[in-house]
């Protein structure tokens, strides 16, 4: 199967001239080991044929940058990362060849090829109860507020200066913008070799997202990562203070359960993963798991008055809101859906200085699923505990005081 027509998109060749240099680089053992992905592959069936025979590598390889592509990785449950083979192609082999791609790789300081990952074993989040919130974090998570996609740039900015470019290329960055941008929408109906139309009634929305950390309006955590229906993606993330990539990752959590999420896709597993409570599913596990939940879009425990329908159809948290990371944590530990008055009280939160102090001033507030709440009914248990050593070291209590009493117990 050869590749379509992708001038506009990186390594800006022509058809055949992607076609040739595919031919080429399968040359090298590493190349040709390992199977390669065009636009024209029926992804679902390569997908299916990976399991079917028990491939042992995680890897396949492309040219292939265009969004639509990516799109199909994600709804198939490939993971693109990408390489870059560095002071390659030389012009001496291959400008009379390809008399553009020289100078195309030296804007990216060497060919970068599109990896696409299909992990033997998964790191996944199917429940949210799984998640471990350790007393530590919660407490200093008071003082940061989580936001989504309202600091793409900054969030890459910061990617980069923690980790390098790493597989963070130009190309592929350029393509995550896209999608982030303007979300493409996929349905089991349709793969990348079936022009089947799709009807409104089914799939969902597949988008790139940014997530932030914020601390008295500094950025100072994000990740990367991608929506496929009801299933959320982390792809890479970032922090510069101690704990504040565990308090992200927590309050976004949170917020995904918040929003109606079912699955949470951790990638490969590694430890700090385990232990937040993320479970290894095999392949074979985790792609029947995506493939039921992938066309669903996420249903919000929110009010409509706290989500926007966006024109892509997706459903969100409103733009440019800021949430309070520990009232974002301490969804994870509620079993029932947070009323609208609890949404309020987190936005509030995730403000201005001025507006947290007033938020200080309300620590009689009775809302449920505040962390006030917690300090109300505390206060109401040590007026019983006064009452109840009141009336055992009196004897003759009147029985109007017992009724009072036993009233005090019950509220």
């Amino acid at each position: 199967m050869e590749p379509s027509d992708t001038k506009s998109v990186y390594p800006y060749l022509t058809s055949k001239e992607l076609i040739l240099l595919t031919r080429l680089l399968q040359r090298f053992e590493y190349f040709h080991k390992n199977p390669v992905l065009t636009a024209n592959h029926d992804l679902a069936k390569t997908v299916a044929k990976a399991i079917r025979t028990e491939m042992k590598s995680d890897f396949f390889w492309s040219l292939n940058f265009q969004p639509q592509f990516y799109a199909d990785l994600f709804y198939n449950g490939l993971l693109p990362i990408a390489v870059r083979l560095d002071g390659f192609p030389t012009p001496r082999h291959f400008g009379r060849l390809f008399p553009k791609l020289p100078e195309t790789a030296k804007k990216s300081g060497g060919l970068v090829i599109n990896m696409p990952k299909l992990h033997v074993q998964r790191c996944v989040v199917c429940d949210f109860s799984w998640i471990h919130v350790k007393k530590s974090v919660r407490k200093k998570a008071k003082r940061y507020n989580v936001s989504f996609d309202i600091a793409w740039e900054e969030v890459v900015k910061g990617l980069i200066e923690q980790h390098g470019q790493n597989w963070l290329y130009d190309p592929v960055v350029e393509t995550f913008l896209l999608l982030h941008r303007k979300p493409l929408k996929k349905c089991s109906l349709k793969s990348s070799g079936n022009k089947k139309p799709i009807s409104d009634e089914n799939g969902a929305f597949i988008s790139v997202h940014s997530v932030e950390l914020w601390e008295e309006g500094k950025l100072v955590a994000g990740e990367l990562g991608y929506s496929v229906g009801s299933v959320y993606t982390s792809l890479t993330g970032f922090r510069s203070k101690d704990c504040t990539g565990s308090i992200q990752m927590l309050a976004m959590a949170g917020m995904l359960k918040q929003l109606g999420y079912s699955m949470w896709d951790l990638g490969m597993a590694l430890p700090y993963k385990l232990e937040l409570g993320a479970k290894n599913f095999p392949r074979a596990e985790f792609i029947a798991l995506l493939r039921t939940l992938r066309d669903r879009p996420p249903k919000p425990h929110l009010d409509e008055q706290s989500v926007i329908k966006t024109k892509f159809g997706i459903m969100s948290v409103q733009s440019g809101k800021k949430f309070n990371a520990r009232w974002a944590i301490d969804l994870l530990r509620d079993k029932e859906s947070n009323l609208a008055g609890d949404f309020k009280t987190a936005t509030s939160k995730g403000t201005s200085k001025a507006e947290s102090s007033d938020s200080k001033n309300r620590k009689n507030s009775t809302v449920k699923g505040t962390p006030e709440t917690h300090t109300s009914s505390s206060k109401k248990s040590k007026v019983r505990k006064k009452k109840r050593k009141k009336a055992n070291s009196n004897s003759s209590l009147g029985v109007k005081e017992q009724d009072q009493l036993e009233t005090d117990e019950k509220d």
